[in-house]
């Protein structure tokens, strides 16, 4: 599980990082969404799946930050860390299925 979770560490206590990931995101999505003629089926709002997951995460950061800056054991992220994956995952994927689906 370490190899999960190691690349996650630089998140940890710094939601600024989190926010950047859920920010290009976003802008990822806008600018596939400006260029395809602004659809709404699911596979178009792919990208913001990751968008609001890594938003949620830099939101719980700042809090858990915030309130409890004294917690050093994380074990919140046993369950964050394979949610962003999977979010993450989906996002970048599921477009790519319904691209591949469409010209193919």
């Amino acid at each position: 599980m370490n190899f999960i979770l190691r690349p996650f560490a630089v998140f940890v206590q710094h939601p600024e990082r989190s926010a950047l990931v859920a920010a290009l995101f976003f802008v990822l999505w806008l600018v596939i969404w400006n260029s395809t003629g602004r659809g709404t089926k699911l596979r178009d709002l792919g990208l913001l799946i990751p968008a609001a997951a890594w938003c949620l995460y830099t939101l719980w950061e700042w809090a858990v930050n915030r309130f409890t800056p004294e917690a050093d054991i994380r074990v919140d992220m046993l369950l964050i860390v394979p949610l962003l994956i999977i979010a993450t995952i989906a996002g970048v994927v599921l477009p790519l299925v319904g691209r591949i689906r469409t010209s193919g």
